[in-house]
Formats: structure tokens, C-alpha cells, sequence
């Protein structure tokens, strides 16, 4: 396949990602915080996790695994003697979280892993900050053993669609970046199968706090402070008379 061109933007600078955006889980649990107004009984964190078999896996690697909002609830499904390793870029985010056998600061694309070594690499709405996200998938194969399997997230077409069309090309650039055919695609030039799953639902916005903290943590992923700001206003507008009811569109790839 060709060779998905490496990004140089806001969303994959290595030193802007580590010092500010990720310096500590605080604008990721802003961005987080959102989905407590899902529609659905069952969030989407559990709906992913209910996709895997977990019972042979032996060694897992969460790589980017920040807050570990995934990875404590993949614990509850892995016998007590699994090998858990957490890697993320920024110290900050592993210091806050659990990892149970080991926690590394390394980069997705050159993994400090043995060839194959374990049985599942979760990359979980990541690769959009790798500069390079072909070689992180290559990574991801090699760390493998045989029937391995690679879980990856990333956004669908719809994520948020309804946010985006209140501001204007200079808010929610990040909901756009590497999204899920573009994911797909890049797996399947890897591995050899990659099923494909849609976790679609709606955030019903009853109050507009949380979703303006939403808003003020990507800033500093490129959002433009006055851009956002009058997004901010228009959101406020649109709550006064109601509702927002928000499209959120994750989908899951799951790659032997």
C-alpha cells in the first residue's frame, strides 16, 4: 500500500503534545467529560471492550493510553497474572494512572516492545497524534504474536457534526483528523483481516458547562482562542432554548 504521508501539525508536535495538551489528564477529562450526557444505558468505553475476547490475553500494551480510562476497565476483565503495560509520550499522563506490570514514556512508532511478545496492542483514539501513524501500525504487528490482535478507535464522519456546523473552519479541526475510513484503510494494509465497528450514539447537552470545557481544552490543539470563544456564545444561545443533541460517531477497528 502507500505510505500514508507523516503529518507535521499541532495535533502531532511531540513537545506541544507533552508540555501542554497532554502535560497532565486535566483537558483530556475535560474532553471526557462530555459523554455523561450519552443517550445510550451503556457508554462506549464497555461497548468496545465487550468486542474483544479477553480471556487468552496473556500480555497487553496500551499504547497512548493517557488517563487510562480504557485500561481500568480492561483490567476487570483480565486474569490477575496478564503482563499490563501502559506507554503514552507525556510522563504526566502515566504518573496519573494504573498499569499494573509497567508504565514507559515512549513514541508509537518505534515501541520499546520484543517482537512479538504480546497478545493484544490497544491504540485507542491516538493515532491522529503520530506523525507518522503507518510506521506506529507496523509497530503494532511486530509486538504481536501469532493470533494477536490490535484494537484501534478513532472518529467516524459524523462525530460532533452537529458542534462543528455552529463554528466556522477554525474550531473542531481535531474531530477531522485520521478518521475512521482513513484508519481502516491504513490497517488493512498491515494486517490481514480488520473488522470494522460503529459505536454511534447522542449526547443529550442539558447545561452548557461542560461542554464549553470541552471547547476550552482544544485550544490547545489548535483551536483559535476568539474562534472558540464565539463558539462558546453560540452554544449558550442554542442550550437557552433547549436540549443539544449531539452525534457522536467512534468506531472501533479490530486488526488480526
Amino acid at each position: 500500500m502507500a505510505r500514508a504521508r507523516p503529518d507535521k501539525s499541532v495535533f502531532t508536535d511531540r513537545a506541544q503534545l507533552v508540555a501542554d495538551a497532554y502535560a497532565d489528564p486535566s483537558k483530556l477529562s475535560a474532553r471526557q467529560g462530555i459523554y455523561r450526557f450519552r443517550r445510550s444505558e451503556r457508554d462506549a468505553h464497555d461497548r468496545l471492550i465487550d468486542l474483544v475476547d479477553w480471556s487468552a490475553v496473556g500480555a497487553l500494551v496500551d499504547v497512548g493510553c493517557g488517563n487510562a480510562i480504557y485500561l481500568s476497565r480492561v483490567l476487570q476483565r483480565l486474569d490477575s497474572s496478564a503482563r499490563v503495560v501502559g506507554i503514552d509520550l507525556s510522563p504526566g499522563m502515566l504518573a496519573a494512572a494504573p498499569h499494573p506490570t509497567g508504565r514507559i514514556a515512549a513514541d508509537a512508532q518505534a515501541l520499546p516492545i520484543a517482537t512479538a511478545s504480546v497478545d493484544a496492542v490497544m491504540a485507542l483514539h491516538m493515532l491522529y497524534h503520530v506523525p507518522d501513524p503507518t510506521q506506529a501500525v507496523r509497530e503494532f504487528q511486530r509486538v504481536l504474536r501469532p493470533g494477536g490482535v490490535a484494537i484501534v478507535s478513532t472518529n467516524g464522519p459524523r462525530h460532533l457534526a452537529e458542534l462543528i456546523a455552529l463554528g466556522d473552519e477554525r474550531t473542531m479541526r481535531g474531530s477531522t483528523v485520521l478518521g475512521l475510513d482513513a484508519a481502516e484503510h491504513l490497517l488493512q494494509g498491515v494486517f490481514t483481516t480488520v473488522e470494522r465497528h460503529s459505536l454511534t450514539d447522542e449526547l443529550v447537552i442539558t447545561e452548557p458547562d461542560p461542554l464549553i470545557d470541552y471547547l476550552r481544552s482544544t485550544i490547545s490543539l489548535g483551536s483559535e482562542p476568539e474562534a472558540t470563544a464565539a463558539l462558546e456564545q453560540r452554544v449558550r444561545e442554542t442550550l437557552e432554548s433547549g436540549p443539544f443533541v449531539l452525534t457522536i460517531d467512534p468506531g472501533v477497528l479490530i486488526a488480526r
